[in-house]
């Protein structure tokens, strides 16, 4: 499985923990823009 984010570990039997990661880190990007 491929994902947006490549440098974020993929767990191939967990998907939903990459993808909580990319939203954390868009979030927080988001937080600091503010």
């Amino acid at each position: 499985m491929k994902y947006l984010d490549e440098s974020f570990e993929v767990n191939d039997d967990n998907p939903c923990v990459a993808c909580l990661g990319i939203l954390q880190k868009n979030i927080q990007e988001k937080v600091l823009e503010e």
